[in-house]
Parts: structure tokens; sequence; C-alpha cells
């Protein structure tokens, strides 16, 4: 039995499969209780397993709170192509994003807020990306699969690795169509 903090769970440490059962054979020696034997090898790898199991956690717990906002949020890489999208960034553009495959926005079309077409490759998040900088309060129009259209303000943000480099970027879409009815 593994001893946790939480509980004595047999197989496991805190909520996670035993040490000794994700370790290479050469990497472990188990006593007769299943406790991995304090060699280097063993003392190194359970340290690497328990950091990629804790960061693997941080991502989902990360991916769980942008999902659990009521605003349109997606991420890009740094080419622009699409790499994560809450729900409602779906219920914002009325269409459901291809991962990997969708360029620079989420939404089906784009318009500047004077009605002319909008080229996906000049969106405030292909410029910002472009740029290298964050864009703040680009206005456009989203037009929905359906065709109606959405006045939006959008804020993307560069996002950048340990050493600077451009990773991708992340941005808020946020609907300006109360504010508009509002005015009128």
């Amino acid at each position: 039995m593994v001893k946790n903090s939480i509980a004595e769970t047999p197989g496991t440490i805190d909520r996670y499969r035993s040490v000794a059962t994700r370790l290479a054979p050469s990497q472990r020696s188990a006593s007769g209780d299943d406790r991995v034997a304090e060699h280097p090898g063993g003392r190194d790898a359970k340290q690497r397993i328990k950091h990629e199991s804790e960061r693997c956690d941080q991502c989902w717990h990360f991916r769980d709170l942008l999902d659990a906002l009521p605003a349109a949020i997606y991420m890009t890489d740094a080419t622009g192509r699409i790499t994560f999208f809450n729900q409602a960034a779906v219920e914002f553009s009325g269409r459901r994003p291809e991962i990997g495959s969708d360029h620079w926005c989420v939404t089906w079309r784009l318009y500047w807020p004077d009605g002319r077409p909008m080229a996906h490759d000049e969106c405030p998040m292909a410029r910002a990306l472009k740029e290298d900088r964050p864009i703040r309060g680009g206005e456009a129009i989203a037009e929905r699969p359906d065709g109606t259209r959405v006045p939006f303000m959008a804020y993307p943000t560069p996002l950048h690795d340990a050493s600077g480099q451009l990773v991708g970027a992340v941005n808020m879409l946020v609907d300006l169509t109360p504010t508009k009815e509002a005015r009128l």
C-alpha cells in the first residue's frame, strides 16, 4: 500500500497510478509491500512522472476554466490554426470550428464595421499574430452560417514560450448586439 495525503488507497499516489506500474522494469524495484525502492533512477522517474501528471491536470483545469466562461474564447497556434475553442465560441459563431483546419477566426464570414467583407487574414487575431502584439477593441461583424450577423469586439493576445518565441494567441470575442440595440 502506498500512502498519500488524501487516503490510503492500494496502488495510488494521490489520485495517480502507482509509480511502480509506470516505470520501465529497469527503473523499478519493489519491496514486498509494492513501494518503489529509493534508488536514483526510480526517484528521478517518480518526480518526472508526478510533474508530468500535475502539468496535465493543470492543462485540463485551464481548459475547464475557459470552457466555463460565458465569453467566446478560442486559441490558435503561431500560424493561426485554431487549437481550442469553448462552447460560447460555438454559440457565438453558430458553427463548430475545425481544430487544426480553420485559420484566424472561429466565425464563418467576417465584415468590417461599415459592412465591407473582411478577409480572415485581416481579422484582429491575424493582425495580432502577424504583428506579435495584442489588439484591443478591434471591431468587426461576424456572419453565422444561418445568415445572422453579430457585431463584436475582439481582444486577441499573442502567447509566448519561456524563451519569448511566439507560440500562438488567445482571443475573446465580445458580442456588441445588446449595446447596439440599446442605442436604437
